[in-house]
């Protein structure tokens, strides 16, 4: 990928991702789903890294402090947040899946506020 492709995947969903990428073309489209049905993402955790000091912060605010996630991940997310011991950590987490229209549209946001009024 290029620089303007590596950004535009970075903040988008996998759908609007592979999009970008092949031009609207259906069936590449298509294929690049088929293949990604086969892939086991824990293979790269081991690339994915957490944020030094967040663990610490998540110790230090809760559960005075509700904890959220927006996310444009789709079926991922639950897994990474398993791997890495943070899926009681957050009280709620909203991914692309979860909403009509995800980031950067503020829909996954709204539902958090809503969710915590």
């Amino acid at each position: 990928m290029n620089r303007e492709q590596f950004e535009f995947v970075h903040a988008h969903t996998i759908d609007q991702a592979l999009d970008h990428l092949f031009d609207g073309d259906k069936e590449i489209i298509r294929q690049a789903f088929e293949f990604r049905k086969g892939i086991d993402y824990g293979d790269f955790l081991k690339y994915l890294t957490i944020e030094p000091t967040l663990v610490d912060l998540l110790h230090l605010v809760r559960p005075a402090v509700k904890t959220a996630i927006a996310t444009n991940r789709t079926d991922t997310m639950h897994h990474l947040l398993e791997a890495f011991g943070l899926a009681d950590q957050f009280d709620m987490v909203v991914t692309s899946l979860d909403v009509k229209r995800p980031k950067p549209h503020p829909e996954p946001l709204q539902k958090i506020v809503d969710y915590f009024g």
